[in-house]
């Protein structure tokens, strides 16, 4: 299932970069879903902080839903970030197995950032019957 989503964001794109990429641990500072965040370990990318993260999900922390979150592309230079995640502690029928997400900043001036999301979802069984529904 591909999903692919494009905004404005009202603050210059090293803002931007920064919330998103450089600060890659801090989810939760910008995701509300997100409880809690930290590094993940495992080998880096070029230029990448970090390896990845795992966000935890829900009010039970690490026993909870959580996303492991590995970057497999950090370009500051062209400020593209993509990441692989893969969600653990599912509860049963959780329609989700990966999702790969890409981000491309685009700055549209000073203070004004355009943000390209496109992400490619692998859904077990109940996930591809269900897809059309989540697209809505």
């Amino acid at each position: 299932m591909k999903v692919e989503t494009e905004i404005t964001i009202e603050r210059s794109i090293a803002d931007v970069w920064h919330a998103l990429a450089t600060q890659f641990t801090d989810a939760q500072s910008w995701m509300s879903p997100v409880r809690r965040s930290y590094a993940l370990s495992g080998k880096l990318v070029a230029n990448a902080p970090v390896a990845g993260r795992t966000c935890e999900l829900s009010d039970k922390g690490a026993d909870g839903l959580i996303a492991h979150e590995t970057i497999t592309l950090f370009d500051a230079q062209n400020q593209r970030l993509a990441i692989e995640i893969v969600p653990a502690n599912t509860p049963p029928g959780f329609p989700v197995r990966k999702n790969v997400a890409i981000y491309q900043l685009t700055a549209l001036g000073s203070n004004r950032t355009h943000l390209s999301f496109n992400s490619e979802v692998e859904t077990n069984t109940l996930g591809t019957v269900i897809s059309p529904l989540l697209k809505v």
